[in-house]
């Protein structure tokens, strides 16, 4: 047959590379096409429950298409304020009126954040998120450029480059600018990237922080350095160099 629907279906792909599946979900109506060589899928309920084993992740999604040739599929999130019930037992305290993207490796202390729509490629068992507006590490906010994330096998992200900081998201003291940041896990993460300092004169001084990383009360520090060459003033009647923390 070229065509079947089915009003509850349950949908999964098996992993190219591993063995065992690399997508799954389940409770969606279904409309597959080998002529078109495209599948529809929309959720039955608020939403449907993901598994990507490969890559040790769950999410929720309302809808789903598979395009065949390509072996991608593009999900998409109607998200509001609402995550839809799972039994799935995972630690989603932290956010979840607001995520539905979560990792399940361990190390990782169910991290999460939202991304309202995502492509999986089944080749390659790769995430490419979007629309990510922040991901909470710690005491902070951390932003990817142009809202993209990628999650490879594993649970890993890609560096994020050209990111935002905002630590800590409750004070949002320090703003932290054009960062490269690895994100670890919900509680860790590290990088390297520029904040301003802002001097009785209300002029602004970058000051390059060279590490950024999370202590062992989960918060965020900092080291950068400041040399003369930078003309770095305190006031206009201080000039300062030297480690900054």
């Amino acid at each position: 047959k070229d065509v079947f629907d089915a009003d509850t279906a349950a949908f999964s792909l098996a992993s190219i590379t591993e063995s065992g599946m690399a997508f799954k979900t389940e409770n969606v109506k279904a409309n597959v096409d080998f002529i078109s060589r495209k599948g529809e899928f929309l959720s039955n309920g608020e939403e449907s429950f993901v598994e990507f084993p490969a890559n040790q992740y769950i999410c929720f999604m309302d809808k789903f298409n598979w395009y065949m040739d390509n072996n991608d599929i593009e999900m998409e999130s109607k998200r509001g304020e609402t995550v839809a019930a799972s039994d799935f037992v995972i630690d989603i305290d932290v956010n979840k009126s607001s995520s539905n993207f979560f990792s399940i490796r361990e190390d990782q202390d169910s991290l999460n954040f939202l991304a309202p729509t995502a492509v999986f490629n089944i080749n390659t068992a790769i995430i490419k998120c979007e629309k990510v507006n922040f991901v909470k590490v710690a005491d902070a906010r951390i932003y990817p450029d142009s809202g993209k994330m990628v999650i490879r096998k594993r649970a890993l992200i890609d560096k994020l480059e050209h990111a935002g900081i905002v630590a800590n998201d409750i004070t949002q003291y320090h703003n932290i600018y054009n960062a490269d940041v690895e994100i670890i896990s919900r509680f860790n993460y590290k990088g390297l990237g520029f904040v301003d300092y802002i001097d009785e004169a209300e002029q602004s001084h970058q000051i390059w922080l060279k590490k950024i990383i999370v202590d062992t009360l989960f918060q965020t520090v900092a080291e950068g350095k400041i040399i003369s060459d930078d003309d770095f003033m305190l006031s206009p009647y201080f000039e300062f160099q030297g480690e900054v923390a």
